[in-house]
């Protein structure tokens, strides 16, 4: 394909994705994670990247370490002392 074809096709695929996934209002926080898995078309990884910024950034903002579903539910949780 030649380059100028190849430009034309990425820039258009490019803005199909840009407008599908502002249509959901990703977070750009997300789309930073994964934005160059996500141009490639390899979705798998996109996902993968998005995931361990997300779990990062929970870190961040909980200042708790840890990973999967025990971490998530105990950075996420709200407590009242009634039930806690």
């Amino acid at each position: 394909m030649p380059t100028r074809q190849r430009q034309w096709t990425w820039h258009a695929r490019a803005g199909r994705l840009k407008a599908a996934l502002e249509s959901r209002t990703v977070y750009e926080d997300v789309l930073s994670y994964c934005r160059a898995e996500l141009l490639d078309g390899n979705y798998f990884h996109a996902v993968f990247e998005a995931t361990k910024g997300v779990a990062e950034r929970i870190r961040t903002l909980s200042g708790l370490n840890g990973d999967g579903a025990d971490f998530v539910n105990k950075a996420l949780v709200v407590c009242s002392p009634s039930w806690c």
